[in-house]
């Protein structure tokens, strides 16, 4: 794999990596936590932290994924890593149909509804017609984040597969040589 397509997919493998940390984390704690406390602080902090996450950081990581796999996918394929490039361009697909679109289709909008609920609504039924839904919007996205991680790694791993015979150590010596060039 050539430099550049070697740190593009480990770019992929990084960004997706923390993408589909930070689901699996809204996923087995925050949510958990914040259905465990009442239902109004429950929407208050739901709301501080939409209000926070969205900066840019973090939306430069969860925007960059797929480009990051796109364009390591077409440079590996322009030098011949069929499998390589395939699977980058696969991730790329999964990562904007899972991540990118559900967010958009279904957490977005649901975190939009939270945040312009009436102060003087009930808390427990805002919650509770907010919670399930957003939950569900989140497992879609941290399961296609974690299989364009798997993908991306794939291609990563795959990257010094070359029709010479050699032994594990010089594979790994010459995958770190390409990352330091």
């Amino acid at each position: 794999m050539r430099p550049l397509t070697a740190v593009l997919t480990c770019l992929t493998v990084l960004s997706a990596g923390a993408m589909a940390g930070t689901f699996f984390a809204f996923a087995v704690g925050v949510m958990p936590g914040l259905s465990a406390a009442s239902p109004a602080t429950a929407v208050s902090a739901m709301r501080h932290i939409n209000a926070r996450i969205e900066n840019p950081l973090f939306l430069a990581v969860f925007m960059l994924v797929p480009v990051f796999a796109a364009v390591a996918g077409f440079l590996a394929l322009r030098s011949g890593q069929r499998t390589a490039g395939l699977l980058l361009l696969v991730a790329a697909a999964v990562y904007v149909v899972g991540t990118i679109v559900t967010t958009g289709a279904v957490n977005v909008p649901l975190n939009q509804t939270l945040a312009a609920a009436s102060p003087h609504a009930d808390p427990a039924a805002v919650w509770a017609s907010f919670v399930g839904r957003w939950n569900t919007g989140n497992a879609v996205r941290a399961v296609a984040s974690t299989v364009t991680l798997l993908l991306a790694a794939c291609a990563f791993a795959g990257r010094t597969a070359a029709p010479r015979a050699g032994s594990a150590a010089e594979s790994v010596t010459d995958a770190v040589m390409t990352l330091a060039r």
